[in-house]
């Protein structure tokens, strides 16, 4: 039997984040709650030693994201960032003293050696889309400094750096004394195939360092401390400099990147080149580590990654480290990922397909209908997924003029998926007609029997006393007996949408109406959804107006529920009316 833990942490330092800087008031040295479901409890578990106790409750900003400081870091989590963590005490002082997650918004990476502001994070506030970058230790700028890349202001340093050789905010440094015919010999390391490479900008992100020389960008390869690999070899880029948005990605990369297929985004984790470039024309196409460079001159390049790159791009999207591409045939590799807990859970794929170089990250309906026969659909060539309410899309490449869309709009009641054809034809003036095929139906979730689940596999939410079995995006709950290890004698079982559908969005750091449910609120009080109780009847579906509602009765009240239809509206929440026991259950 799975039994769920609530984690309390003592904080035995002082408490100093502040809730005008987007932290918490300071608490005081009691226990303090963490949210056993939430993304930066989970991470916190995995080196909570090094982390330190927590001095603040988790904080999150609508739009911005999540964040908790620690003793020795701060964690924080988005849904455009992922979990991420600042270590080092004064470093995390030095984010929460300059906003917080409030202003700041999510952090992108650790801190790392700017070649302009010396130790800094980059931070991305999805509220207002400002991404900042802010100055962690001392060195070429202040400490706390900061700057929106995306403001004019930042866009303007961002554009003459690379002449001024300095920080949006930089510190006078006294020059030392030296004679005027003096030489400084650079370190032998330094010296690749003749080239001192000593003032060479350097690139943690990419493993490399970068330099210009007569005009052109050469790039060579480094361990993770910017040493230059002994047996390393400088290769041109050429173009790095010339095309402007593939060049700033490359020199300043943010894990923040799409799964888009060709994106530019992914010149942020491309890594340095591993061979020449080769000419066809006034076309080049360069191997990275991580994946294809093709540039044709006067456009912006395009990048195709490899299995390793699309790894690499899995690995910064989601912070579960055990999501890994495995080879399922000469054509496709796959990676699953299980949401919930560890149990039936509802899974999707990550699929790369080396037919068009191209992933998608497919739901598990659309992933049994594309690998029954990708013939029938064709190479993969992007998706889409909204975590906000599982809804997935992926589009395929058929033919040349033919190309397939598939929709899973994520809900239980309709959990159906479908597929749209589009054809292209080109007429003799050479304009170009696509017609668009009707709805498909690809496949239909059939319900699990109550009758046949293996309750062992359940999971017991021990305030509600209730065992929780997860069904595709519904839950079947059952009354648990005295220890929670299998039904009550008798106890009926009834099916929920809508804590199923509140449940599947728990792994990713939220927290649902059905973590209230189940836990009350952050602080552990009792919410309207905590007073629910059990479900004492099935759930049932009307229509208004055109627009699918479901309600379901429980022991403390009614839910009213406006579902998920074809037109992939966002998940809502239930609208809950509590009777005289739930009203009760609110004091408790």
């Amino acid at each position: 039997m799975k039994n769920k833990n609530t984690f309390f942490a003592s904080a035995t330092a002082a408490l100093a984040a502040a809730s005008s800087l987007g932290l918490m008031p300071a608490a005081s040295a009691a226990d303090i709650y963490m949210n056993p479901n939430a993304a930066i409890t989970k991470q916190w578990q995995k080196n909570s030693a090094t982390y330190g106790k927590p001095l603040a409750k988790e904080v999150c900003v609508t739009g911005a994201g999540c964040a908790q400081q620690f003793e020795n870091a701060v964690i924080t989590w988005s849904r455009n960032t992922g979990v991420k963590v600042l270590s080092g005490a004064e470093r995390a002082q030095a984010y929460v003293d300059a906003g917080g997650v409030k202003t700041l918004g999510a952090l992108e990476s650790d801190a790392w050696n700017n070649s302009f502001c010396g130790p800094s994070v980059t931070t991305f506030n999805g509220s207002n889309s400002s991404r900042w970058l802010l100055v962690v230790d001392e060195g070429k700028a202040s400490v706390g400094s900061k700057i929106d890349l995306n403001s004019d202001a930042g866009k303007k340093w961002l554009a003459e750096r690379a002449q001024t050789k300095q920080c949006f905010d930089a510190v006078a440094e006294t020059p030392t004394p030296t004679q005027t015919d003096s030489v400084v010999t650079p370190a032998p390391e330094m010296i690749i195939d003749g080239v001192d490479w000593t003032h060479s900008m350097t690139n943690r992100g990419q493993q490399s360092r970068w330099l210009v020389r007569e005009g052109k960008t050469y790039v060579i390869a480094t361990d993770d401390e910017t040493n230059i690999l002994p047996s390393a070899t400088a290769y041109e880029v050429p173009w790095m400099g010339v095309a402007s948005n593939a060049t700033e990605l490359w020199q300043n990369p943010s894990p923040s990147v799409e799964f888009t297929a060709g994106s530019n985004n992914q010149f942020a984790i491309i890594g340095y080149p591993v061979a020449d470039a080769v000419w066809d024309g006034d076309t080049a196409v360069q191997e990275f580590k991580y994946g294809t460079v093709s540039w044709t001159q006067g456009k912006e390049p395009t990048v195709r990654l490899n299995v390793e790159g699309t790894q690499r791009l899995i690995d910064l999207e989601t912070y579960f480290p055990d999501i890994k591409l495995e080879k399922k045939d000469d054509r496709f590799y796959v990676a699953e990922r299980q949401y919930g807990y560890e149990n039936k859970g509802f899974s999707e794929y990550y699929v790369f397909d080396t037919q068009s170089g191209n992933m998608a990250h497919l739901s598990h309906a659309m992933y049994e209908n594309y690998m029954a026969s990708p013939e029938k659909f064709g190479a993969i060539d992007s998706s889409f997924t909204n975590p906000n309410n599982s809804y997935h899309s992926a589009s395929f490449k058929l033919n040349d003029s033919q190309s397939i869309s598939m929709v899973d709009a994520g809900t239980s009641a309709f959990y159906t998926v479908f597929y749209t054809v589009e054809t292209t034809t080109t007429a003799a003036d050479g304009t170009q007609h696509t017609e668009t095929s009707g709805k498909h139906m690809a496949s239909t979730w059939v319900p699990q029997d109550p009758a046949t689940v293996d309750w062992s596999q359940a999971y017991y939410e021990p305030r509600q006393g209730a065992l929780v079995y997860t069904d595709e995006l519904s839950v079947l709950i059952v009354k648990a007996n005295a220890d929670g290890t299998a039904p009550a004698e008798g106890a009926p079982v009834y099916r929920s949408h809508l804590l199923g559908a509140q449940k599947s969005l728990q792994t990713i750091g939220t927290w649902t109406q059905y973590a209230e449910w189940a836990n009350g609120y952050w602080g552990g009080e009792a919410t309207d959804a905590t007073a629910l109780g059990l479900p004492i009847a099935d759930p049932v579906l009307t229509n208004k107006d055109g627009v699918s509602y479901e309600t379901q009765q429980f022991e403390g009240g009614t839910i009213t529920w406006r579902m998920l239809s074809e037109d992939y509206a966002n998940v809502d929440q239930a609208t809950i009316t509590l009777n005289e026991i739930g009203q009760a259950r609110l004091g408790q």
